[in-house]
């Protein structure tokens, strides 16, 4: 048991590995030396090989780092700028990958009320429950295997957060793979200079980690940016990854007087019952506060169990049209 936990915790512990790592190269090998010494540092290598070659019998000592004239103080101020940004943007990020991992995904209580579940088994016989934890499954929900146990609003188990994501911690994992693309972003923008003007320039560093590091975050970067814009379509439509694979559901119809009536059986490829148009589905995610959209705290409207669905809403309207009358 304790070795199988180990093993489910290292794609985390690799993670926060390459992030330390990151934080480090860009700050004590990049942002540190600019500020002292300016871009060019680095001993030329050709330069250094032709003057031992002529003073010292071919013998090619190792390069030094150069200690040239201090920097101008417009250059000083705009590291130092960029330095106190990183430093925002890499908190957001780690408290971001705190809360997708350390937040419960939603895990369904025990006093689910089978008349707000909406969702049936596949051959109509009653609603879906979970033979393994032996509950309700509320509209939405599916049984983990990994995590072992039911998910509100399951998308699907993530390995690199050792959680399940789900009704709880959707926001914050949507916000890590944003966090992670803008990171990795400005940190290759703001290493850029250095690159141009040192390793495409064919000089020898005392350290290979920057060069690695920009290419590192420029895969991150671009990895991670084409799942945030899944992720945003999925936001935008009100469907989880899950949902997306789906072909068909059967739901029981939900009348105006809060009894079900007869079920039906739809083509989620053509219709979904929980698009509510962009507004309000991006609203279920991120609230209505627009000033805690991109920060890690929850926001997500509604309890998990019980959703706004265009067959309620419908049928609300219908109802209010007849009272009308």
């Amino acid at each position: 048991m304790a070795l199988k936990t180990l093993i489910r915790w290292l794609p985390v512990l690799f993670v926060i590995g390459i992030s330390s790592w990151i934080y480090y190269v860009y700050v004590f090998e990049l942002s540190i030396p600019c500020i002292r010494y300016g871009e060019t540092f680095w001993v030329n290598a050709s330069t250094t090989a032709k003057g031992a070659e002529r003073t010292s019998g071919g013998v090619t000592p190792d390069p030094v780092l150069v200690r040239p004239s201090r920097p101008s103080s417009a250059y000083i101020s705009l590291r130092v700028t960029a330095l106190v940004f990183f430093h925002l943007f890499f908190f957001l990020y780690a408290w971001t990958y705190y809360k997708v991992v350390m937040t419960d995904p939603g895990s369904v209580p025990r006093s689910v009320d089978e008349r707000h579940v909406a969702e049936t088994k596949s051959d109509g016989e009653g609603v879906r429950q979970c033979s393994k934890c032996q509950n309700i499954k509320p509209d939405r929900t599916h049984h983990c295997s990994s995590c072992q146990k039911c998910i509100r609003k399951m998308d699907h188990h993530c390995p690199w957060v050792n959680n399940c994501v789900g009704w709880s911690n959707y926001k914050y994992f949507f916000l890590f793979l944003l966090h992670i693309a803008g990171l990795g972003t400005y940190v290759a923008l703001t290493s850029l200079s250095w690159i141009v003007r040192n390793a495409l320039q064919q000089q020898l560093a005392v350290s290979l980690q920057i060069p690695v590091m920009f290419i590192a975050v420029c895969v991150f970067a671009f990895g991670m940016a084409v799942f945030a814009v899944t992720h945003l379509r999925l936001i935008l439509i009100n469907q989880t990854t899950i949902e997306s694979f789906e072909k068909r559901r059967r739901r029981r119809k939900l009348n105006a007087s809060g009894s079900f009536e007869v079920e039906t059986v739809r083509d989620t490829r053509t219709f979904n019952a929980y698009n509510l148009g962009v507004r309000r589905n991006w609203r279920s995610v991120f609230g209505s506060n627009p000033l805690l959209w991109f920060l890690p705290v929850f926001t997500a409207e509604g309890d998990g169990i019980v959703f706004e669905t265009v067959e309620r809403e419908a049928d609300e309207q219908q109802e209010r049209n007849r009272l009308l009358v």
